[in-house]
């Protein structure tokens, strides 16, 4: 028994008449003999076009590991009208392992998507983005800013100017670093 493409049954050495021959379809042959043919109609559905758009225009460079043989990069530019330079695409076989991966004894669920659909599934990829770099950002600054704060607390002590180490001054020094902070937070995590 086969089943798969046009392609792989040419490969298996099974017959396909002309007239038969699709690239939508998955054909079933048993001893070398043409049995079924199953046509599918991929429909394009606005939600995920608009997703996968999304993903071509972020940054990232999505892997394609769909188990099914019938979506190609030319299928995606036939039926959503999408350029597929940006997507990769590995072989069959990289694909059913990459699908496969099961998670070790020592795994914890560490979340749960309830929507449906790639739309939410992009939206979370996007403010896991921005949430790293917001933290990235964020901890740099911190760091500056306890350096900066450790060296003028160091001058200050040691030009014996004691009288400007106050309580209200140290205060203020604190409280400017903390806008550049919010304004960072702000910035990276927004809707915008």
């Amino acid at each position: 028994i086969a089943c798969g493409s046009a392609g792989f049954m040419h490969l298996m050495s099974v017959h396909l008449p002309p007239r038969l021959m699709n690239s939508n379809s998955v054909y079933l042959s048993v001893n070398g003999e043409l049995n079924s043919i199953f046509t599918i109609d991929y429909t394009p559905v606005t939600s995920v076009q608009d997703a996968l758009a999304h993903l071509l225009r972020s940054r990232r460079r999505p892997i394609f590991a769909i188990r099914d043989f019938l979506v190609t990069p030319n299928m995606l530019k036939q039926k959503f009208r999408l350029p597929t330079e940006g997507f990769d695409f590995p072989s069959f076989a990289r694909r059913y392992e990459i699908s496969a991966a099961r998670p070790g004894l020592d795994s914890q669920i560490s979340a749960l998507l309830s929507r449906e659909g790639l739309g939410s599934l992009v939206d979370v990829a996007d403010r896991g983005r921005k949430a790293y770099l917001a933290a990235a950002l964020t901890t740099v600054l911190a760091i500056v800013c306890c350096v900066v704060g450790m060296a003028l607390m160091f001058w200050l002590c040691a030009a014996g100017s004691f009288a400007s180490v106050t309580v209200g001054n140290m205060l203020t020094y604190l409280l400017l670093w903390l806008a550049p902070l919010a304004v960072a937070s702000l910035v990276l995590l927004g809707d915008g």
